[in-house]
């Protein structure tokens, strides 16, 4: 698992776990890397390509044990993303408490064109940002007027996280989002934003 050349300088690899042995017997297992940010206060995202190198062996088909030798081969596997969901946890908080509470603050509107609906562009930005909608704003009322409440808890310090997204929509428009963001740290308040505005 390697970081591409964007996400290499965010990331250090700490060690791989790698699988023994498989076999017809025993098809399946994991491998287990892990790496960690350079940087525990920036929260970087973008992607890892993932090789999966093994040394393939023929049976003996009488004794049914491996050949001692094999021959070393590789096998390409789906880039692992990482996106700001990976790094927000959704949470339960009373808004507009805490919105008031909270201090780093960011604002800004972005033009969702390909969103056929206000109900689209909630559930959207529900999975994009790994945040818990709050008090059934996730469920419009108006198909031309709405507020999407958000709470979240970004993972390795960056603490508490509320998004306000107060959209509207016009057919053949799609729909425009004014994305505020409250956060403990800033660096919180411009991760969630950047997962918009990427």
């Amino acid at each position: 698992m390697a970081p591409s050349e964007e996400t290499g300088a965010s990331f250090t690899e700490d060690f791989i776990i790698p699988i023994p042995a498989l076999s017809a017997a025993s098809p399946s297992g994991a491998v287990y890397v892990s790496h960690s940010r350079v940087d525990p206060s920036t929260y970087s995202l973008g992607s890892f390509s993932c090789t999966l190198k093994f040394v393939s062996k023929e049976v003996d088909p009488t004794s049914g044990e491996p050949e001692e030798d094999g021959y070393e081969d590789e096998y390409n596997l789906e880039d692992v993303e990482i996106s700001a969901a990976d790094w927000i946890r959704g949470s339960f908080v009373v808004f507009a408490s805490e919105w008031e509470r909270l201090g780093h603050e960011n604002v800004e509107t972005f033009a969702l064109g390909a969103m056929e609906s206000i109900k689209a562009a909630c559930d959207s930005l529900i999975e994009i940002l790994g945040m818990d909608p709050l008090g059934g704003t996730e469920n419009p009322t108006s198909k031309s007027v709405h507020t999407l409440q958000l709470s979240g808890f970004v993972v390795g310090g960056g603490g508490k996280a509320l998004a306000r997204c107060r959209m509207t929509y016009a057919a053949g428009d799609g729909v425009t989002l004014e994305l505020g963001v409250r956060a403990e740290k800033e660096e919180a308040a411009r991760l969630v934003v950047g997962a918009i505005g990427g």
